[in-house]
């Protein structure tokens, strides 16, 4: 398990990881035009660019040098954070990689 810290040169890694993963878990709950839209709007190249530019971290994680889930989380004050996003590939679930992905964002940032 790798985890790295991602850059504008990961918007596309990201989009396709997100379009994965909601079209694999949410039709289920929501229609497939409101996934269109949730992603368009919340994964596009530019809404992904100007999470970062805001201040939005994002981490991938990869295993096998395959990247199978990331997360987003953001200041908000002093020793504040909150966590935007969190998504591991259905395929990879009840491995542990969700709990790892979370304990690496917690000794980051209490380090």
């Amino acid at each position: 398990m790798v985890v790295r810290e991602a850059d504008l040169q990961d918007t596309l890694l990201i989009r396709n990881m997100a379009r994965s993963i909601w079209m694999a878990v949410y039709p289920s709950i929501i229609s497939i035009e409101q996934i269109e839209y949730m992603l368009e709007r919340g994964y596009s190249d530019q809404a992904l660019a100007k999470q970062m530019n805001e201040g939005h971290h994002f981490l991938i994680l990869s295993v096998d040098d395959k990247a199978v889930g990331f997360l987003s989380y953001s200041l908000q004050g002093e020793n504040r954070y909150f966590l935007h996003k969190f998504y591991i590939d259905h395929r990879q679930h009840r491995k542990g990689l969700g709990r790892e992905l979370f304990r690496y964002l917690l000794e980051l940032l209490t380090d």
